[in-house]
């Protein structure tokens, strides 16, 4: 059986992670970008629990209309002033990825960290960006384009809206451009957020018998679990969730899924990803597992798809292809951008549904607690 986690927040722009636990909900999430020279600024956070380390991923457009669109070169600055209450760790290079347009620089070559107090200065000593590019700043355990970063900021303990400062200095003396978000700590709050600018992200279940994209589904789901029931040899079980977005967010919404591990018992034996546990990334037609004695990986497996048009390119729209969930790794599921009223027509715009499918064979180990928890993430873009 599924037990899902869900977490939300809103602010001026917002992130919202919702995890739908089987008996309690836990939350966290952020924030926006405001007037000023720096545009669509986004901070995603990895967690937004109060008093607990957190991976960040901050993006911003420099500006491109006169007298500021100078863009960056050496010497010049990036200074990220945390809110008070906020841990900022020494951090190294190691710890920070720079992107320009989603193309990451060499941080050994071309850009330099250093910390005091709550100011992050990320220094160019050979980065350079234009005016209208877009900078995507890394800091903490996603840090992964030369190493792996170790350290990460702790979160305020306290819960509540604090601003995030960014600015541009040229040659490190003068400011050129800046702008703030505003990052929001929320700890075992209701899911629904109604605030303006308004992001609502639903989830509901759906019931067995019910045909969807030509596959009958054979369980009845919840908005907080996916019971599967007792799975027999040969015979797919498949299940679903809608997942439904209210949004103003002028670049509407992205909607990820990921698991914390694959279906585990209790006595270690598992599930694995589809196909054969193989994580065959790219979208694929069902196929059954192999059921190789020996090769436990082939005893059964379970994967998911969505049906977000929008997707096509990923899911193979019509083909009705499958994707494994990888543990920890999350995925796309829904997006749209625009506004939406949370319904599907026209089609996919606010409203879809998310399969699960699950087959083994008859040497799958037996056990009556197979569990994984599936955590989506829900992020407008403002």
């Amino acid at each position: 059986m599924f037990v899902l986690t869900k977490v939300s927040a809103v602010d001026r722009g917002i992130a919202a992670v919702l995890a739908v636990a089987m008996v309690s909900w836990a939350v966290g999430a952020h924030y926006t970008a405001q007037a000023g020279g720096l545009t669509s600024i986004t901070d995603v956070l990895s967690t937004s629990e109060a008093g607990v380390v957190a991976n960040h991923t901050i993006t911003f457009t420099l500006p491109d209309n006169s007298p500021s669109a100078t863009g960056l070169d050496t010497d010049d600055e990036i200074r990220i002033t945390m809110p008070t209450g906020y841990t900022v760790p020494a951090l190294v290079d190691n710890d920070i990825d720079v992107a320009i347009n989603t193309t990451d620089d060499a941080m050994a070559t071309d850009w330099d960290v250093s910390v005091a107090s709550q100011v992050i200065t990320i220094t160019s000593t050979g980065g350079s960006a234009s005016a209208g590019d877009e900078i995507e700043i890394e800091i903490g355990t996603n840090a992964t384009n030369e190493a792996t970063g170790s350290n990460q900021i702790t979160n305020n303990s306290a819960t509540g809206s604090q601003e995030m400062l960014i600015e541009i200095y040229d040659e490190g003396t003068t400011l050129q451009d800046s702008n703030s978000t505003v990052l929001v700590i929320v700890d075992q709050v209701t899911v629904t957020a109604d605030v303006d600018p308004i992001f609502n992200f639903f989830v509901s279940g759906t019931s067995s018998a019910l045909t969807l994209d030509t596959e009958v589904l054979t369980a009845t789901t919840t908005p907080t679990t996916i019971p599967f029931g007792t799975l027999a040899p040969g015979t797919p079980a498949i299940a679903a969730q809608g997942l439904r977005v209210v949004t103003n967010a002028v670049g509407g919404f992205s909607v990820t899924v990921a698991t914390d591990q694959q279906l585990t018992a209790s006595n270690l034996a598992d599930i694995d990803s589809f196909a054969d546990g193989a994580d065959t990334n790219t979208p694929t037609a069902w196929a059954s597992p192999t059921g190789t004695i020996g090769t436990e990986d082939t005893y059964g497996h379970w994967g998911m798809r969505s049906s977000d048009g929008d997707l096509g390119t990923t899911f193979a729209a019509g083909s009705y292809e499958y994707v494994p969930l990888i543990s920890g790794t999350p995925r796309e599921v829904f997006s749209h951008n625009d506004v939406t009223n949370g319904y599907g027509s026209p089609a996919d715009e606010g409203y879809t549904e998310v399969m699960y499918k699950a087959e083994i064979m008859s040497f799958q180990e037996a056990a009556d607690d197979y569990t994984a928890t599936l955590t989506y993430v829900a992020t407008p873009v403002f």
